[in-house]
This record gives C-alpha cells, structure tokens and sequence, in this order.
C-alpha cells in the first residue's frame, strides 16, 4: 500500500502546479432591493483566487469588505431614514468558461454568505437604532474578462447573491485578475 500511496502523494505537487492559478482585486457595486422597504447601494473591495480545474472549468473564491454606502429615502415616514449596507462576504464558485482569442466569456454557480448593517435615524430626535444580519446560499453570475496586458486580465461580472423571498441581492464587480 506504502508503494502506491508514496508516488501519488509525491506527484499532487506536479498536478498542482500544471494548472494556472490566478488571483484578482475588484470594486463592487451592490444593489439590495428590500420589497416594499425600498432599494439601497452599497460598494465592497474584494479578492479573488481562481484554480483551473480543467481547461474549461475554474473553481473560485472571493472574499470582500464593504467600504461605502448611499443614504436612502425615507422609509414610511418622513422623519426615519434607512441605510443597508454590506459589510463583507465570502463566496465560492465552480466557474465554466469559454474562451474565444483574448476574450473569456464564463458563468459563475456557487454559494455566497453576505454580512450586513443596517441603520435607522430618526431625525426627530437625532437617534440612531444600528442591527447587523447575515444571508447565505446559492448564488449565481455571468462575466466576462479580457487579456488587456500580457497574462493580466480585465473583467467584469454580475452577480445575484442569495436569493431571498422578499430581497433581492445583486453586484457588478470591474476588476483585475493576474497571473499567480
């Protein structure tokens, strides 16, 4: 058993390193739409990783930090305003692709987990009531990316993250994505 386990493990490092690997910085911009509440913006910085799995599919992780948010309207009444913000997320996706000369057209199917803030202010009295939750589960995208500079690549991605009853979850993403 020792002479067939031996070899194996002494050649994963061969297999592992015959496949590209890739890693990527992007600016996210999110759109959380809470039914009948209203519809707010958020941006995130995020990190990709991407492994070749095969020549036509790609397994990736993306992990992201929230870094802004849009003031909404007024929610019910005119003296609440609102704020939903994403605060970080981690995804990770099975990636096929398809590849034509420079261009990489590829679709994205995974699980996301989503943490968010949320703020209410009264401006009747100037208090703010802050709550924090979370949401995760399948999620699911379209991208395409472009070989702007030698083996750099230029991309962007729609995503709809967790599907939810009564919100709805989405971000573009522009980034860049490098060779590692």
């Amino acid at each position: 058993m020792k002479k067939i386990i031996l070899p194996l493990v002494l050649s994963l490092p061969i297999y592992v390193t015959a496949n590209e690997m890739s890693a990527g910085a992007a600016i996210g911009l999110w759109e959380y739409d809470l039914e009948n509440v209203g519809t707010y913006d958020s941006s995130t910085l995020e990190a990709s990783f991407n492994y070749e799995v095969i020549d036509s599919l790609d397994a990736s992780v993306r992990l992201g930090v929230g870094v802004g948010h849009d003031t909404s309207g007024y929610r019910d009444s005119s003296n609440l305003v609102s704020r939903v913000f994403v605060t970080s997320h981690v995804e990770a996706y099975l990636k096929p692709k398809y590849q034509v000369n420079d261009f990489e057209l590829y679709a994205l199917l995974g699980l996301a987990s989503i943490k968010m803030d949320v703020e209410v202010e009264d401006l009747s009295d100037g208090s703010v009531t802050k709550g924090s939750g979370s949401e995760s589960g399948f999620a699911y995208g379209v991208g395409l990316s472009y070989k702007a500079f030698d083996e750099n690549s230029l991309f962007v991605e729609w995503r709809q993250l967790p599907d939810g009853k009564d919100y709805d979850l989405a971000s573009i993403n522009l980034g860049l994505s490098i060779p590692l």
